[in-house]
């Protein structure tokens, strides 16, 4: 399964959007599910974004779809992580580095 991160900032209505929906966590969990990505964790965050959520997935199209889908119904801007567990990023930086050669 691949892991991402998804930091969600409502644009126009911001904090009252989630304040009017007591059922954002589960109609967002709908939404997943329905793109075939599984939310792990939904979480309200301060800062810059209102929303974070932990989710996982077997192929990049699903965030994509869900992060598509998402836009076209409300207006936020999603950001993306690609989240590496340890192993992989150990795997990843002891790989070895191929250089472009010059012309």
């Amino acid at each position: 399964m691949i892991e991402f991160l998804l930091l969600v900032n409502y644009r126009k209505e911001g904090a009252r959007a989630i304040q009017e929906r007591p059922d954002l966590q589960e109609t967002t969990g709908q939404l997943c599910r329905a793109c075939g990505v599984e939310l792990k964790e939904f979480k309200l965050i301060l800062g810059s974004y209102h929303v974070l959520l932990c989710c996982e997935t077997n192929d990049t199209r699903s965030i994509s779809r869900l992060v598509r889908t998402w836009k076209a119904k409300e207006e936020v801007e999603i950001e993306v992580l690609l989240v590496f567990p340890r192993d992989e990023y150990l795997r990843l930086l002891s790989a070895p580095q191929s250089v472009p050669e010059t012309v």
